[in-house]
């Protein structure tokens, strides 16, 4: 499920290859999207609200265009377990079931080439990417238990990773103002570190 930026919409998929739409003052579901796939992996809303990335199981993203509910482009991003827009809206993350996490054009449709690939990425699954309020740093949660994190300019990462000690981590997620990262693992726990924003040097 995910909430539009501006408020205006709630969207909910699942393994119906649908994706459902509500809208949040009426609490009436306005829309219903095809997508064409057996299930939906992950959806997002970009920052101004203006696309909808729906994330399908045979590897293709669809952005939908919330003014129109036409597909205004596609991207090649592989077998993904969720997507997340950087807070400007200029590049989507991927977090792919190989363990890759890749940097994307959402402006650049029917691409299969990334803008950047994430170095050092895990070997197993990443189930969850997110980014911080400004942009500097893009987390990822493993299903190794480690929370990883990179500068999303060069795809880098930040020196060593974060043993969230997890069993497997399954989400990540900043405070509004970055001050703060937690993850969530199977093990019905949450790690939370105070992020560099707050506390001078490392984590």
């Amino acid at each position: 499920m995910a909430f539009s930026p501006d408020g205006g919409l709630l969207a909910a998929a699942g393994y119906i290859g649908r994706v459902y739409l509500w809208d949040t003052a009426t609490r009436e579901m306005i829309k219903t999207l095809d997508v064409g796939q057996a299930r939906v992996d992950g959806l997002t809303f970009s920052p101004d609200s203006s696309l909808l990335a729906v994330a399908g199981h045979d590897g293709i993203t669809q952005l939908w265009s919330p003014a129109t509910w036409e597909v205004t482009g596609c991207i090649t991003v592989g077998r993904c377990c969720d997507i997340a827009f950087a807070p400007d809206g200029k590049l989507l993350a991927s977090a792919g079931s190989d363990g890759s996490v890749r940097l994307w054009d959402p402006l650049v449709s029917g691409t299969g080439n990334a803008v950047r690939d994430c170095s050092s990425a895990p070997t197993k699954a990443v189930s969850a990417v997110a980014f911080s309020p400004d942009g500097q740093l893009l987390a990822g949660a493993a299903m190794d238990g480690t929370v990883r994190l990179w500068n999303p300019a060069d795809g880098q990462p930040l020196p060593g990773s974060l043993d969230a000690s997890l069993g497997e981590a399954y989400d990540v997620a900043f405070s509004p103002d970055g001050g703060l990262l937690a993850a969530v693992g199977d093990d019905d726990s949450v790690r939370i570190w105070i992020t560099p924003v707050h506390r001078a040097g490392g984590w």
